[in-house]
C-alpha cells in the first residue's frame, strides 16, 4: 500500500529546497500522498511571519506538485505538536504507512521532540539531507539510532538554500525569486514581509 507523507515545518519563507524535499520524499518513499504542514504559532515556537501569511506562501510553491497543503496545525484547538498532528492523521488514516519526512537540520533535535517515542510507533522519519553533505556524519546515525525510532535518509537533489539565508537576503532588500519562485517573491514583497 502507497504511504501517505507528512513534511512538516516553519516555512519561515518557503524555498525550492522545500519542494525538492518533498518530490524526493514521495519517490524515493514510493509515497501515494504527501501532505505539506506549516506549524501554526505555537507557544513553544516562534516565527517571523506569522500563521496565515506562511501558508498562503506554502500554497503557493507547492501548486501543481501533486502535494496537498493542510491547515490541520492552524485550526482551533491544534497543540502544534508532530505527535498531535501525527496521531490524527493516523487516526484517520489507520492502514497506510506514515513517514514524517524533515529536513537535515533537525535531525540534531530529535531528543526533544515531545514524545519521541510515541511519533516513533506512529511513523517512520525521513531525513533529507542536504545537496552535497556526502550522506549521514556518524553524528546523526548515532541520533538516529538513539532516538528508537526507524528513520531512513533521503539524498536529497536540490538548491542549498536554508529559509535563515532566504531572511538575510529579504532583510538586506535583495531579490529571493530565484530561491522562492516568482509567485512566492511577489508575495512577499506585496505584504512587506522579513523587511530589517
Amino acid at each position: 500500500m502507497a504511504g501517505l507523507g507528512v513534511f512538516g515545518g516553519a516555512f519561515d519563507p518557503v524555498h525550492g529546497g522545500h519542494v525538492a524535499i518533498a518530490a524526493c520524499a514521495k519517490q524515493a518513499l514510493g509515497l501515494g500522498r504527501m501532505l505539506v504542514v506549516p506549524s501554526g504559532n505555537p507557544p513553544h515556537k516562534s516565527h517571523l511571519v506569522g500563521a496565515e501569511h506562511r501558508l498562503a506562501m506554502v500554497r503557493l510553491a507547492f501548486a501543481g506538485t501533486g502535494c496537498r497543503v493542510s491547515d490541520i496545525e492552524m485550526r482551533p484547538g491544534a497543540t502544534g505538536y508532530s505527535v498531535d498532528t501525527l496521531r490524527g492523521l493516523r487516526q484517520a488514516n489507520p492502514r497506510t504507512p506514515l513517514w514524517f519526512v524533515v529536513g537535515e537540520d533537525n535531525l540534531a533535535q530529535l531528543p526533544t521532540w515531545r514524545d519521541l517515542p510515541g511519533i516513533g510507533q506512529l511513523c517512520g522519519i525521513a531525513v533529507a539531507l542536504r545537496p552535497g553533505s556526502g550522506g549521514p556524519t556518524p553524528e546523526a546515525i548515532k541520533t538516529a539510532h538513539e532516538a528508537g525510532v526507524r528513520v531512513v535518509f533521503l539524498p536529497l537533489v536540490g538548491p542549498d538554500i536554508s529559509s535563515t539565508q532566504l531572511r538575510r537576503e529579504l532583510a538586506a532588500g535583495n531579490d529571493v525569486g530565484r530561491w522562492c519562485g516568482p509567485q512566492v517573491a511577489a508575495y512577499i514583497r506585496e505584504h512587506g514581509l522579513y523587511r530589517a
